[in-house]
């Protein structure tokens, strides 16, 4: 499994850089032992991504975007509740996060609820406590998903796979079958791809969702550091 990471590490860092702000997050905040395996790339990626509308979650030095009164309908009211966390003003940003984490939610909704809520502790917007009582009934249907998910790998799978091991730890014995799709699905290049795209349906609007191989081989190193982590450290 170790060669496996290393080979997804090694095809991610010689990236010019990452196109788009989850995959650096991901790396930055989620990626178990921090940014060293990825600081050259993550500081080209900040630097490319600076005038990108959700900079600021990978660049809190940034100026936060002013939230609107009204979030708007469809896939822009979600495009600005994901940007609330980060936003501005901090009453706005609040009730933004937690508009969004009302309604009962699957598939790519839901993983972004439970970073929102982890988007929302690192900002500010809620307290460690408060992060940790939203986040518990995210994480157990996050869970859920996963636990009755066909062995395909795709990009929500491994995206799955990662917030689940970084939020809770399970039986390696569970985990185990997770890893075999994740591992068995990546290219002899070192990359993960999802060739494949997503349907997004938010608020009655539909849409479709691509997915750059960055993003997705960024979750599936994810998922496999935590687990080479924990085997290295003797946790069954």
């Amino acid at each position: 499994m170790r060669q496996h990471l290393e080979r997804g590490v090694v095809a991610l860092a010689e990236v010019p850089a990452l196109p788009n702000s989850g995959a650096v997050w991901t790396l930055q905040h989620l990626y178990p032992g921090g940014p060293p395996r990825f600081e050259a790339l993550l500081s080209r990626s900040v630097a490319a991504l600076r005038g990108d509308p959700t900079a600021r979650l990978i660049a809190p030095q940034l100026p936060a975007p002013d939230l609107p009164a009204d979030p708007g309908h469809g896939i822009l009211r979600l495009s600005r509740y994901l940007q609330g966390p980060y936003g501005t003003p901090p009453e706005r940003a609040s009730a933004f996060v937690r508009d969004f984490l009302r309604s009962d939610e699957q598939g790519y909704i839901l993983t972004h609820q439970l970073l929102a809520v982890r988007w929302a502790q690192q900002f500010g917007v809620l307290s460690g406590v408060q992060a940790a009582s939203l986040q518990a009934p995210l994480v157990a249907r996050v869970l859920q998903e996963q636990r009755t998910a066909p062995p395909q790998f795709r990009d929500l799978y491994a995206e799955r796979v990662a917030l689940i091991l970084a939020s809770v730890r399970l039986p390696r014995a569970e985990i185990a079958p997770w890893i075999d799709t994740i591992t068995a699905a990546q290219q002899p290049d070192g990359r993960w791809v999802d060739a494949q795209t997503s349907p997004l349906v938010y608020d009655g609007q539909s849409a479709t969702a691509h997915h750059d191989w960055t993003h997705v081989s960024a979750f599936a190193v994810t998922a496999l550091a935590y687990v080479v982590q924990q085997a290295e450290a003797g946790v069954e």
